[in-house]
């Protein structure tokens, strides 16, 4: 897995040994998504091209329900030899500045989150082929959740 960051982001480039069609599925359906990532995600969607490309925006709001961080998350799914190369791109689009001052501490823990969650779907392809495939609009939300730790 490769992994860099920058004060604005975050790019994680894994290779899944699965097709990437099963791959996408594991990100769709909402019963397989829970079992690698661990908990539901929340956000909206801008654009879902199935098997190819997933693209999210997601943001922590503050108790007056100012928008205190968002974020945008593309994943883009590249098969290669009946394999997935599974690009994820992590956007700050926005910030406040106690949070803009802590940026790199959030991109670390981002980066050691989604590390470990790949891992688990990997995993988790190996044991759950013939998922079937879940499609959503763009406004349909799958549990895809708001960074609060």
């Amino acid at each position: 897995m490769d992994i860099s960051t920058s004060g604005e982001g975050l790019l994680i480039s894994r290779l899944i040994d699965a097709p990437r069609e099963l791959v996408f599925q594991m990100w769709t359906d909402p019963e397989s998504l829970s079992r690698w990532w661990g908990r539901p995600i929340e956000g909206h969607y801008l654009e879902v091209s199935a098997p190819e490309m997933l693209v999210w925006v997601m943001n922590k709001k503050d108790d007056r329900q100012h928008t205190e961080l968002e974020l945008s998350y593309t994943v883009t799914f590249l098969e290669e030899k009946g394999i997935t190369r599974l690009m994820l791109k992590v956007q700050v689009l926005h910030c406040i500045p106690e949070i803009a001052l802590a940026m790199d501490m959030l991109l670390f823990g981002l980066s050691r989150a989604w590390g470990e969650g790949l891992s688990r779907l990997q995993a988790e392809v190996q044991v759950a082929p013939g998922i079937p495939v879940a499609i959503y609009s763009n406004s349909h939300q799958v549990g895809l959740n708001e960074i609060s730790s």
